[in-house]
């Protein structure tokens, strides 16, 4: 049975008077039970961001003559705790005890999400209460130090000062990377920002135009900007899609809504006035020219949890990352002991597997999912399973979970060698070591051969993102939070659905194309993966089929047919998705990150000449009000790419500045010295030599040739296929491994 915490007498606790008074304008004789002081100029604008007609959080002295110009206001730690008082009996549910455990696995991200939207109805009715400004929720709020409010009392003990131990290994959950800050980028803390959100209410209702007014429908936008004319890229194939997919699912899970089932809350089915909190369906016009055929009105869609910062901290709503933010193969291991160890065979430090044709001399499958084997799957045949893996995503698509697949087994490999090398090592050693090397080849493939692709090498060399040939790396910096932005998750790391193909093409070891699968048809239905031999097929497909060009066509399998059940014949519209989930999450326009990323403010629609194409700019003109209220992910796939990138400028920025702290704010990145996770420099050397085409021929059941930049399409010139038994692809020497302490 779950226990909750109690809430009334949490309240007393405090310290807080039985009565309430109402607040006034700062006086001189302050009070030291201030928890934030507002000032601003007598007659001035509301509160200002700038230090000088701005916030202070500090209740200091501030001397008579500084005052004759100055509103303050106080607002007292008593006046906190009644805020979240009244929040909390507003509310209704109760915080769960889970919250105080300090596991992996608890609390889970549902958990977390309860003492979140209590704090935003707290922050609502302080914003009420004091009169407060945007600038004062976003820059004031955070400010307070909760740990002297009954807050603490609620605020789960992974966010609040925790003592960590040093190890060789990470944590599944992410915890303790960061020494000093030990819930950044871990499993279940809240995504950070480039820029402040830019919520309607300054709290969390979605995103509006500049005047207030709706903006325009996502479904509309997706119609009139993401029309399905897609132009293949004779550079890139589809092996770019797949890597940033499975990469994506090793950084970002905003944390999904769910019932008590652990189903996607319905909202559509619904009425209005009893939807869930969390609904916030797309609205379909009436004359959509393809929903109308199915009377289709309403695209179900549910916000993400709201999440907490480090201490619990006041402010605008956060999303919540259930996975840790790091590259470190949660993917394959998941974030937590229960999931890890759901997938462990506890044997020779190997993963589970489904070994259904080793008699046929083929290598094995991923576990099949048997406990709740409808979840995340449709159309499952009869005796038959989806697949399970670190994340529960794997079956999104056919090809992630061909992806899937490549990695479990390459950790098999690894586990073998190294029992090969060391006899005399564990399971565990052999497990973690195994985890220990994919997590830095994970972070080589990544850093050396796919963001060169995605970003070229001016944003490469901006962000000082290119991998060392030889030696340590020197940047690793604890005051970098490795979390991952909003921006990135919502927006700017969906570019790679502007390359998705119609179809999905297989082929066989000759490179000679088999067939060509609706994309849609491969979406929540893995089940192809279970004849003998066909990986090999899709793995052949995904170096050998051109990625569509970076452009804002969709294709209309995953626009109109997107997870599309058997029957229906009409599924969802993931472009209509995204611009809504940046709306939601607070994501302001796209001309605010342009000014981030230092690039020229548009003043109006024509000043997007050259940075788009001028036929889109019109559709712009049309469909938003003001260039202010372009959502960012509509116009960032729409930018021209840069010299040698497949993303625009504004992508680029946030991309490359994303990895940049991921690669800099990872106390185990691989290249990192003087942590006992340090790899020796032999060791080190073995891991620059890994390319993906090696993990493609070791873990493929018979590839006879891939071509060395497996992420760019086959050139005899440029890009020659080579021979997968030979060592003209580079192989991972474990000999460098071999534990030269031991003694027999």
């Amino acid at each position: 049975m779950m226990r909750y915490l109690p809430w009334t007498w949490l309240f007393l606790i405090a310290g807080v008077a039985s009565s309430y008074d109402q607040p006034t304008p700062f006086n001189i004789d302050y009070s030291p039970e201030c928890a934030l002081v507002l000032k601003q100029s007598k007659g001035g604008p509301p509160f200002k961001r700038t230090l000088d007609a701005g916030l202070s959080y500090l209740a200091d002295y501030i001397p008579s003559w500084q005052n004759e110009n100055i509103d303050q206001t106080c607002i007292r730690y008593e006046d906190i705790n009644r805020a979240l008082h009244e929040a909390r009996r507003k509310f209704g549910e109760e915080v769960p005890y889970e919250v105080k455990e300090l596991s992996s696995v608890y609390p889970k991200v549902n958990h977390v999400a309860i003492p979140a939207e209590i704090l935003l109805e707290t922050v609502r009715i302080l914003a009420h209460r004091f009169g407060l400004s945007v600038d004062a929720i976003a820059h004031g709020l955070p400010q307070v130090d909760t740990s002297k409010t009954a807050i603490k009392e609620i605020c789960p003990t992974f966010l609040q000062p925790v003592k960590c131990e040093i190890s060789r290994y990470r944590t599944l959950s992410g915890m303790c990377n960061n020494l000093d800050n030990p819930s950044w980028g871990s499993a279940r803390s809240a995504m950070i920002r480039f820029i402040p959100p830019a919520y309607a209410d300054g709290i969390s209702i979605p995103r509006r135009s500049f005047d207030g007014s709706p903006l325009p429908s996502p479904r509309v936008v997706s119609l009139v900007m993401h029309h399905d004319v897609s132009e293949h890229d004779f550079g890139i194939c589809n092996m770019i899609a797949a890597w940033g997919q499975m990469l994506d699912h090793d950084l970002t899970r905003a944390a999904p809504s769910l019932d008590t089932r652990r189903r996607s809350i319905e909202c559509c089915k619904t009425p209005a006035d009893r939807r869930h909190y969390n609904c916030y369906p797309v609205d379909i016009p009436q004359d959509d020219p393809f929903y109308k055929f199915f009377d289709r009105r309403c695209m179900n869609f549910a916000r993400s949890l709201a999440g907490l910062q480090p201490g619990c901290r006041l402010g605008p709503r956060w999303q919540t990352n259930a996975i840790s933010a790091y590259i470190d193969g949660n993917f394959i291991y998941g974030s937590n002991e229960e999931v890890a160890s759901r997938l462990r065979e506890f044997k020779g430090g190997r993963l589970k597997t489904s070994p259904l044709y080793r008699n046929l001399g083929l290598k094995d499958l991923l576990p099949m999912k048997t406990v709740d084997p409808d979840l995340g799957c449709i159309a499952r045949p009869r005796n038959m399973y989806c697949f399970d893996a670190g994340d529960d995503r794997v079956n999104e698509q056919l090809q992630l979970a061909v992806m899937h697949v490549i990695m479990m087994r390459e950790h098999n490999r690894l586990a073998e060698g190294l029992a090969h090398v060391n006899p005399h090592w564990d399971d565990e050693t052999l497990y973690q070591e195994a985890r220990h090397i994919l997590s830095a080849e994970l972070q080589q493939v990544t850093y050396n051969e796919f963001l060169p692709i995605v970003l070229g090498h001016q944003t490469m060399k901006k962000y000082d993102l290119n991998p060392l040939t030889k030696g340590y790396y020197n940047g690793y910096s604890p005051k970098i939070n490795a979390g991952i932005r909003s921006a990135f998750q919502a927006s700017a790391y969906r570019f790679g659905h502007s390359l998705l193909p119609d179809v999905t093409e297989r082929y066989n070891k000759f490179h000679e194309r088999i067939e060509s699968i609706r994309l849609s048809r491969q979406l929540l239905q893995p089940y192809d993966l279970y004849k003998p031999g066909i990986v090999d097929t899709f793995i052949l497909g995904l170096i050998n089929q051109e990625a569509y060009r970076m452009d804002p066509s969709i294709t209309t399998e995953v626009t109109n047919h997107l997870f599309e059940k058997p029957g229906d014949n009409f599924g969802m519209d993931l472009a209509a998705i995204n611009v809504q989930r940046a709306r939601e999450h607070g994501l302001p326009g796209y001309n605010a990150f342009r000014e981030y990323c230092g690039l020229p403010k548009i003043r109006d629609f024509y000043d997007l000449s050259g940075s788009i194409p001028n036929n889109t700019i019109h559709k712009y003109a049309n469909l938003y009000k003001t260039v202010d209220d372009i959502d960012l992910w509509t116009i960032g796939i729409a930018e021209y790419p840069i010299p040698g990138a497949v993303v625009g400028p504004t992508f680029a920025c946030l991309i490359g500045e994303q990895f940049a702290n991921i690669r800099r704010g990872d106390r185990f990145w691989y290249e990192n010295h003087g942590w006992p996770s340090a790899f020796s420099p032999e060791q080190l050397q073995e891991i620059r030599k890994v390319r993906l085409a090696r993990i493609l021929c070791d873990n493929a059941d018979e590839m006879l040739t891939v071509q060395f930049n497996a992420m760019v399409m086959a050139d005899p010139h440029t890009n020659p296929r080579l021979d997968c038994g030979t060592d003209d692809i580079p192989r991972l020497d474990l000999s460098k491994w071999r534990d030269t302490n031991y003694k027999k």
